[in-house]
């Protein structure tokens, strides 16, 4: 929290630096600051922590749920099937299972339902329901729960690595045009001293800072969501589909 903090107020001293040097506007580019420290602290920042918790659960689903079937084939006892799927998991993950240790271990593995990710934990439950209801073989019964979840956790590390590449060249999209308005400001040494009368300049270059500010936050939370529409569909062509 305190390093995106300090990241936050660095990326706003810096727009709000460059702000006052494109428009001369003190008043302007103090509102800039406060207007990015709040986007990146309160807005972009969060999006990304959240983000990252959701894709650390479902990896973290993935592994116990892999573990747990494995365990649970090779020594008929759900108790040890759950240490062993727990094993796999976070330290916040082993909190809540100790908090819940009065209760037997297929109770626990239907408590975390509130703990996982929604997108296939639910599916393993009531495969493992099936299981302890009619018995067999778990690794039979439980094959496309692991199948399935194995595709969530290859199709995160997809998304994942080609939305930091998209995220990365967005930021230096933004980085470049930035400069291009500084450059412009420098090449128009000459004509800036009607420009820092200009209403109409003024305005265009408030909009353009307020646009950089908007479209951050806007792409955190499309990255942040999953939706990211080219990455969809690049993954989609990548399966087949």
């Amino acid at each position: 929290m305190l390093t995106s903090i300090l990241v936050s107020l660095l990326v706003a001293l810096f727009i709000g630096a460059c702000v006052y040097y494109v428009t001369a506007n003190f008043i302007v580019a103090i509102a800039f600051i406060g207007a990015a420290f709040f986007c990146f602290a309160f807005i972009v920042f969060p999006l990304l922590e959240r983000y990252t918790k959701r894709k650390a659960r479902r990896s973290e689903c993935a592994s116990f749920i892999s573990a747990f079937i494995l365990s649970l084939s090779a020594t008929n006892s759900i108790d040890r099937a759950f240490e062993n799927g727990l094993a796999s998991c976070g330290e916040e993950a082993k909190r809540l299972a100790d908090s819940i240790s009065d209760l037997s271990a297929g109770e626990k593995v239907e408590y975390f339902q509130a703990y996982f990710d929604k997108s296939i934990y639910p599916m393993f439950v009531s495969v493992f329901h099936i299981y302890q209801d009619q018995g067999g073989d778990i690794l039979k019964v439980a094959s496309e729960v692991m199948e399935e979840s194995s595709r969530i956790e290859l199709a995160d590390i997809a998304y994942h690595k080609a939305g930091v590449r998209t995220y990365v060249q967005f930021g230096l999209m933004w980085g470049l045009s930035l400069l291009v308005m500084v450059f412009m400001r420098i090449g128009l040494t000459s004509f800036y001293a009607y420009l820092e009368t200009s209403i109409s300049y003024l305005i265009s270059a408030i909009v353009y800072f307020a646009l950089l500010l908007f479209s951050f936050v806007l792409f955190t939370l499309r990255f942040g969501e999953g939706k990211l529409s080219s990455l969809s569909l690049k993954r989609r062509k990548k399966e087949g589909v």
